[in-house]
């Protein structure tokens, strides 16, 4: 029987956001750059990208004789010495805090941000087989991107960006031969999805879409090697993404189709941030769709919680999707048999996921199970917590789902009844008195159920009114 209470069992540990635990350097230079002769579409920004691309060309070209050397210490590149240069960073830093953002800001960004696209694209093209052409182009480019983040604090703006076409070339980022700058994109669009942003959303998110997000963010995924520091950082971004979408439930199931082999690939990897990440996210898309049971994630968590590997929260995340998506896969991987091992060894987290997988009465009973269960319920407590509540729901489950005059059900009865009623009047010792929480309704529909069979217990029941 599903309760109220029981909602509560399904939903992800995930109610915290997840922060990015700093996990490169950020004095690594980036990595070597691979050659690409990839060409970047370019949006629907006004002709004057290409009208400023011959000044462009000129910033590249040094003039002048080469400075001196720097004696000493005491001048940097032209006279200024250390503590003047402190100043005026700390003036620039100033400046750059009071940048006003707005339309126009926006149109010279989203210009630029055009240009630095082609520019990098064009060197790439050209200088195939030599990166130190192209490598200023490309910090040029990481430096675009970056200044793009400033509109996640100014989603009033995400209409506007949409127009541009800007959003199209942010996607494509993803497909860069160098993952750093793909990196960089992901980390944007992580921050343009955040469910912290209300206004533009809607509009954000479909215009990424529209450009093959999803299918992007999938290859990207199998371009990144964890073994390496920046690109344990990209997996994280792209979880952050994947895991904003999946507010939109009607995504649930085309995300779970695309991303489920590669997720439940990493939940078995190597452990950290981004492994519990991967199974949060898997329990947030299966609240909405059972899809997931398509890729035998049954087995594979069944597995994990018989091998006990994780920490409380991963597993926590684990116990909540089998609940959403356990069915006759669960049965045929001796799912139920399980459960009752982990409630031998004081495991009551099996029993919300009992109460939860439809048609486990017969099996139940065949494997002994009726000892274990009645045990825990003559145990003392205090007959509340959402224990107990599973524990009540099993056996509701148990009287309406095994069939009328059934061994099976016949069992079940013998043991509520023997010993003058000892386990049936223990349900009405915990039952609390003027009382309609769901134990109680629970409780009463149980009672009723075994008065019904057994005349003998209706007696003792008025009895004891």
């Amino acid at each position: 029987m599903t309760t109220s209470v029981d909602d509560l069992f399904k939903k992800p540990s995930g109610g915290v956001k997840r922060k990015l635990e700093p996990v490169q350097d950020p004095n690594v230079s980036y990595k070597t750059a691979k050659t690409s002769t990839t060409n970047f579409k370019p949006a629907n920004i006004e002709d004057a990208v290409n009208e400023n691309d011959n000044d462009d060309d000129q910033d590249d070209v040094e003039a002048g004789p080469e400075l001196p050397d720097d004696e000493g210490g005491r001048f940097y590149g032209g006279g200024v010495t250390e503590e003047t240069l402190e100043v005026l960073d700390y003036i620039d830093g100033k400046e750059d805090q009071a940048v006003k953002i707005d339309l126009s800001w926006l149109r010279r960004t989203a210009i630029g941000f055009e240009k630095k696209i082609n520019k990098n694209a064009e060197l790439r093209a050209k200088f195939d087989n030599t990166p130190a052409k192209f490598m200023a182009s490309e910090a040029d480019l990481d430096a675009s991107i970056k200044e793009l983040s400033l509109l996640s604090d100014h989603p009033e703006h995400f209409e506007e960006f949409v127009r541009l076409g800007c959003v199209k070339s942010l996607v494509d980022l993803l497909a860069h031969e160098n993952t750093d700058i793909a990196i960089d994109a992901l980390e944007v669009i992580a921050e343009f999805t955040d469910d912290d942003v209300a206004e533009g959303w809607d509009i954000v998110v479909d215009a990424l879409l529209e450009a093959d997000l999803l299918s992007l963010v999938s290859q990207v995924l199998q371009r990144f090697d964890e073994a390496s520091e920046s690109d344990q950082t990209g997996v994280f971004h792209a979880l952050s993404v994947l895991e904003h979408l999946a507010s939109r439930t009607s995504l649930s199931e085309e995300l779970i189709q695309l991303f489920a082999p590669w997720l439940l690939n990493r939940v078995q990897g190597k452990t950290g941030q981004n492994q519990q990440y991967s199974m949060e996210i898997l329990a947030i898309l299966s609240q909405n769709t059972r899809k997931l049971a398509d890729f035998d994630a049954e087995e594979l968590f069944l597995q994990i919680l018989n091998q006990e590997t994780g920490d409380d929260e991963f597993l926590e995340n684990v116990w909540a999707c089998l609940s959403s998506i356990a069915g006759p896969k669960f049965l045929e991987a001796e799912g139920v048999e399980l459960c009752l091992k982990l409630l031998r060894e004081g495991n009551k987290r099996a029993l919300g996921l009992l109460n939860h997988t439809p048609d486990v009465s017969q099996k139940i009973i065949a494997a002994a199970g009726l000892k274990i269960l009645f045990g825990i319920l003559m145990k003392k407590h205090n007959g509340s917590g959402r224990d107990y509540e599973h524990l009540l729901g099993i056996f509701l489950n148990m009287l309406q789902e095994l069939p009328e005059d059934s061994a099976s059900r016949i069992r079940l009865l013998a043991k509520f009844v023997e010993k003058s009623y000892q386990k049936a009047l223990k349900l009405v010792e915990l039952r609390p008195v003027n009382d309609d929480s769901t134990a109680s309704v629970m409780t009463d529909m149980i009672l009723e159920s075994l008065a019904q069979a057994d005349n003998g217990l209706r007696k003792v029941l008025e009895a004891e009114e």
